[in-house]
């Protein structure tokens, strides 16, 4: 039996993907129906003996008053006594002739226990009585009576109450069972995932970047109370932490640029060679250039920016900037890209987005002749929109991907010649989760690294109109 339960379990997991309201709702549902399974088959076990006395004791008392009726009418009066009796409506009385056609009653301990009972009390008045459940085809309880006279007749109880057999009963009661169960089982799955859900809106709300709504404290059982409280803290900590981060990355971009720019100016003003004065503006472009990937990365996303864009036409100004920039350097960028893509993104954010990735590629994905080679494309896929952005240098190792894509982490490639802090890739994942898109790192056919945004595709219908 353990082997069963775990080759099910194991069956469930691998195949049967329920969320958490499926495995509670499944969980308590099989344990309510067992339960009350167990309960209803016990109620109805214990129901039989005194349901048999009742049925048993009618008949008996019907029994005696229509043999009491028989005798002590005149004989001239029973075929007009008969009529009467055969035309009542529970307990009926008909002549019994040698060629009907008998069915017994069935064997079930209910009706054993009915037979046993009447054969006890109508012993001593009729030694061969005969106890039918159908008579010519017509249902009932049968049973035979003689009269003092030997007049045989049978006696018809029409005894149907709603549940009259065990077996039709069991049935019912199986299915009101069920039917509880599930109503239960539902309200209990929801009672039970309800404060699942609310965590999993404020943690979902957090990872976009959102401010998440607050926990009530004052409801609940302590347990969850507790808990709300210890999450409500931990948010009112991490908001104390983000504003701490933004007032440093304000700090330091105001005290670190204005040095640089007095430097720059005294650099300019003084006598020394030019080769040095390129190199020292050189490694001030980089300093310049790490202070701007700090702020941007440290810049909150508001969310009342994220409305529905065209994404062809934001993607068409940026790519004719970025393709007359690579020109300029001696590259080669083409672009294609689909009409009508609309998603929920703001525009500037989009913009950064690609930039950084077109970026990278120019400064990290050389060809081997040093060429700048990068091909941008833009399509509808399912419900998405993919933005894959190719260069042909190196590319990276499967293995250093998921490394590069960490804070402050660049490939090996990118370490003796690059410029900045290695947050391109942050700043990318990080705005592509606050709108629920992916940044995916795949190989572009190993001739180079292929980076695809992808995003959901919005319908607007009244845009495209016009």
């Amino acid at each position: 039996m353990q082997k069963f339960w775990t080759l099910l379990t194991e069956y469930m997991t691998r195949h049967i993907r329920l969320g958490l309201f499926g495995r509670a709702f499944l969980v308590l549902f099989i344990l309510l129906v067992s339960s009350l399974s167990a309960w209803t088959f016990a109620f109805l076990l214990a129901q039989q003996e005194p349901r048999a006395t009742q049925t048993a004791e009618r008949a008996i008392t019907a029994y005696h008053i229509t043999l009491k009726s028989l005798q002590y009418a005149p004989i001239e009066k029973h075929a007009a006594l008969v009529v009467d009796l055969a035309s009542l409506g529970d307990t009926q009385v008909f002549p019994r002739e040698m060629s009907d056609t008998i069915t017994p009653v069935p064997a079930s301990k209910f009706w054993n226990l009915v037979i046993q009972k009447i054969r006890v009390a109508l012993k001593e008045q009729n030694t061969r009585l005969i106890i039918a459940r159908e008579v010519n085809g017509r249902k009932g309880l049968w049973i035979s009576l003689n009269t003092q006279t030997g007049e045989p007749y049978w006696l018809l109880i029409n005894y149907q109450p709603f549940f009259s057999d065990i077996n039709r009963e069991w049935i019912y009661w199986s299915l009101i069972t069920i039917i509880l169960s599930f109503i239960g089982s539902i309200f209990l799955a929801l009672l039970a995932n309800q404060p699942l859900q609310r965590i999993s809106t404020v943690i979902k709300a957090l990872s976009r970047g959102k401010k998440p709504p607050i926990l009530p404290e004052n409801r609940g059982p302590r347990e969850l109370r507790n808990l709300y409280h210890d999450i409500n803290h931990m948010i009112n900590d991490l908001q104390e932490i983000e504003n701490d981060r933004q007032v440093m990355i304000a700090g330091i971009s105001h005290d670190l640029r204005t040095p640089l720019a007095r430097i720059r100016l005294e650099v300019e003003l003084s006598n020394i060679s030019t080769e040095s004065l390129e190199a020292i503006d050189n490694d001030l472009e980089q300093i310049n250039h790490c202070i701007n990937q700090l702020i941007d990365y440290a810049r909150p996303a508001d969310p009342n920016e994220q409305t529905t864009i065209n994404v062809s036409e934001a993607l068409l100004q940026l790519c004719k900037s970025e393709q007359n920039y690579t020109h300029e350097l001696n590259g080669r960028f083409t672009y294609r890209i689909e009409s009508n893509l609309f998603a929920n993104i703001s525009e500037g954010n989009l913009k950064r987005i690609v930039g950084n990735l077109v970026e990278n590629a120019r400064k990290y994905g050389r060809t081997e002749q040093g060429e700048i080679v990068i091909d941008l494309h833009a399509y509808r896929h399912l419900s998405n929109i993919h933005i894959d952005v190719k260069d042909y240098g190196q590319g990276i190792k499967e293995e250093e991907i998921p490394r590069i894509r960490r804070l402050f982490s660049r490939g090996e490639q990118a370490r003796t010649n690059a410029n900045g802090f290695g947050l391109g890739l942050t700043i990318c994942d990080r705005l592509l989760k606050q709108i629920g898109g992916n940044l995916r790192l795949l190989s572009n056919n190993g001739k180079g690294l292929l980076c695809r945004i992808e995003i959901s595709f919005a319908d607007d219908r009244n845009n495209q109109l016009d």
